[in-house]
């Protein structure tokens, strides 16, 4: 009963909600009833890694609880930026640049968690922890390490390593991450790969002829011509029926393997198609059609982070007037202007946009390109 209560207060969560106004791969200011957004997403996610545990059930003498992978699932991408994970990056690198201040939006996802959420079970809690290691922000950004924050590392490695021994069916074989933590991140994978090419079949009219996808079946090994022909008609015909059969096909696959302590696919030519259309995702879809860095959009958005940060410094009662919505928020950043706290502004400006949805964000660069004449 636990788990389903936490589902009610996940559903009943602001910060739930604005995952509909956060883009998926695609942003649109019409939006596309047909397009996945990060809401979308999640519940998709959610539902195959509540199907996954119904499969597997058991792991020796651990049970797995269905509801509560659905609550992970749910909760995977809740704190997650606006304009998808460009968004994260650019608030990531910019804020760094101009502020020294750290992001990493997987500990982010956790700081959104404990703020909206903090008596949901500490195993969903922890299960959501994909990276259970120390954020270390260095000054290369190619040799950044994703992770969790320090004050989040101190509190919750202690009981996810608890957590990992009283799981942990075969202890001669060390685990970082919870079983639930594992599922979520493959049924990630298995709802965001067939739910991309459904978006480019569907809204996109992606195509690929017979030979096209020869050569990325080659390029995999996959010799399966039953997988080739379903794959096939699933995207020249549009036919989604066997697109999602494909789907539970990989669902159904994966199964936990003692020899490794893992999560595995029982059968290796499932895993080859999900390599075969991740590249064609990526190659027919997301090169094309996502957001990109040389997308205006994109180009805006980073000019008007540069612009805030400068702005704090320059005529912080600006920012707190026009850019920052949360009236408890704008009281905490006029408190740490009028103490002389920069540093302390900053951070408070990073939270705040780091819970936008796109809309805010467009309306908000909008709003700065109208009135930046007149501060």
């Amino acid at each position: 009963m636990k788990h389903l209560s936490d589902q009610l207060k996940i559903f009943d969560s602001k910060a739930f909600r604005r995952l509909s106004d956060k883009t998926q791969v695609i942003f649109s200011m019409n939006r596309d009833a047909q397009i996945r957004s990060r809401l979308t997403h999640s519940l998709e996610v959610a539902s195959i890694a509540k199907k996954i545990a119904m499969n597997i059930r058991t792991i020796h003498n651990y049970t797995l609880d269905p509801d509560c992978l659905f609550n992970v699932g749910l909760l995977h991408d809740y704190g997650m930026c606006a304009f998808g994970h460009l968004g994260e990056s650019n608030l990531e690198s910019i804020f760094s640049e101009k502020t020294n201040l750290v992001f990493e939006a997987n500990a982010n996802n956790l700081v959104v968690i404990e703020k909206n959420l903090p008596k949901i079970s500490t195993l969903t809690i922890v299960s959501t922890i994909k990276y259970p290691y120390l954020f270390k922000s260095e000054n290369n950004k190619a040799n950044r390490k994703k992770g969790i924050y320090e004050p989040q590392y101190n509190h919750y490695f202690p009981i996810l390593e608890q957590i990992i021994n009283q799981q942990n069916q075969y202890p001669h074989i060390d685990r970082k991450r919870t079983y639930e933590c594992d599922i979520m991140e493959i049924a990630d994978d298995i709802a965001y790969l067939t739910s991309d090419l459904e978006d480019a079949i569907t809204s996109y009219d992606v195509s690929i002829g017979a030979d096209e996808l020869t050569n990325y079946f080659k390029k995999f090994n996959l010799v399966n011509p039953d997988l080739f022909m379903q794959l096939l008609n699933s995207i020249q015909n549009k036919n989604l029926s066997l697109l999602w059969n494909l789907r539970d096909s990989m669902i159904q696959n994966i199964h936990f393997d003692s020899k490794t302590n893992s999560f595995i696919h029982r059968e290796n030519d499932l895993k080859k198609l999900q390599d075969v259309i991740r590249i064609i995702d990526k190659e027919f879809y997301i090169e094309k059609f996502a957001l990109l860095e040389t997308n205006p959009l994109i180009v805006e958005y980073k000019n008007f982070l540069r612009e805030v940060i400068d702005l704090t410094k320059s005529n912080p009662s600006f920012v707190a007037e026009n850019i920052i919505i949360s009236k408890t928020y704008r009281k905490k950043y006029l408190d740490a202007i009028s103490n002389d706290n920069l540093n302390k502004a900053y951070k408070i400006l990073l939270i705040t946009i780091a819970e936008w949805t796109d809309t805010t964000m467009f309306d908000k660069i909008k709003l700065l390109n109208k009135t930046k004449l007149n501060y």
